[in-house]
């Protein structure tokens, strides 16, 4: 990497955009700002704005976008942006531009994390150069692996948020049938994220006679994200379905990580990230979290051993979007 490169990180709800540098122990992300996506009707005009206010632009860029990347372009899953790399060097005049997954920009960073940027949430043996799983509940649910070829770490982006909820126990089988009622195909990702909670949140109220809040209830009536207000209450411990809703959550996203690491062999540990696991983390410390993990049958004793990792850099997602264009930089001797 031979100067200044522009990473953003396109989420479902908000866009981060930084400035990587080369420093003495890998890369810099310096100048983050965050924008909120319901502002702008395209990626391109966030972009833009975040340039207006710098006087140095790089000439290259790499792009995380929540979305499946074909042939340079992307859909964001739950918003309504269509990126067109050709179309955004156009309008930028950007001499490169590279996109890929922001799921997959989030597992490259794990390479380079170092101990300050996670925290261990069960401990094991930790086997080197093995298989890693990555599973990053934000707005959505994103899921990722690395496997070691020729001595580096590479990214797969999957698309395992949308795969079909299986029910673990009567509760959750109530809220199968549930969901199905209102959406039909029930994904991981309606249950084990951020719009996933509020699922649950309406779940627990509407089927289970739980009780509601008045605040969250016209916050959905009026179509808001409810999310922070349910996190805030659980946290707080002053309103039961709220800490009900995230502890079904918790269980769930434990569930579905041991079957995440069941399906890669990630013997190397699997790591959280997304912007759920930090605003709830005295959840995932309790044994609740690791018991929904190693809940496997006949290979818990295989999943009690998988070290498990709560990631804590607040930017990992554009630190991997950069270690993804330094890698391209560097093959291509830009």
């Amino acid at each position: 990497m031979t100067g200044p490169m522009l990473v953003v990180d396109v989420g479902g709800t908000k866009t981060s955009i930084g400035i990587a540098r080369p420093s003495t122990v890998g890369v810099d992300i310096t100048n983050v700002a965050t924008y909120s996506n319901a502002e702008e009707s395209a990626l391109g005009n966030v972009i833009d704005r975040y340039l207006q206010d710098r006087e140095m632009v790089p000439a290259h860029a790499v792009i995380a976008v929540a979305g499946r990347v074909e042939d340079g372009k992307a859909s964001i899953t739950n918003l309504p942006w269509h990126v067109d790399v050709t179309e955004l060097q156009r309008s930028l005049d950007l001499d490169h531009i590279r996109l890929l997954n922001d799921v997959e920009a989030l597992a490259l960073s794990v390479p380079h994390l170092r101990a300050g940027d996670v925290e261990q949430l069960k401990a094991c043996k930790h086997i080197e150069h093995g298989t890693i799983a990555v599973i990053a509940p934000g707005t959505g649910l994103g899921e990722a692996f690395l496997t070691q070829e020729d001595g580096q770490y590479k990214a797969y982006a999957t698309e395992g948020g949308h795969t079909s909820f299986a029910p673990n126990g009567d509760l959750e089988a109530r809220l199968l049938a549930f969901l199905a009622e209102r959406v039909g195909h029930v994904s991981v990702e309606r249950v084990c994220s951020g719009a996933g909670l509020q699922n649950l949140y309406q779940f627990l109220v509407a089927s289970e006679g739980a009780l509601a809040d008045e605040e969250i209830g016209h916050g959905l009536d009026q179509g808001k994200d409810v999310t922070p207000l349910i996190v805030a209450h659980a946290l707080q411990g002053s309103q039961p379905t709220c800490v009900r809703a995230v502890e079904l959550l918790v269980s769930i996203l434990g569930a579905e990580a041991g079957n995440l690491a069941l399906k890669v062999l990630a013997n190397s540990g699997i790591y959280l990230g997304g912007g759920m696991p930090g605003r709830i983390a005295p959840f995932l410390r309790t044994t609740a979290f690791e018991d929904a993990f190693t809940s496997k049958g006949r290979f818990a004793h295989w999943l009690r051993e998988v070290p498990i990792w709560m990631i804590t850099h607040p930017h990992a997602v554009l630190a991997g979007a950069a270690a993804f264009g330094i890698t391209l930089r560097t093959a291509e001797g830009t």
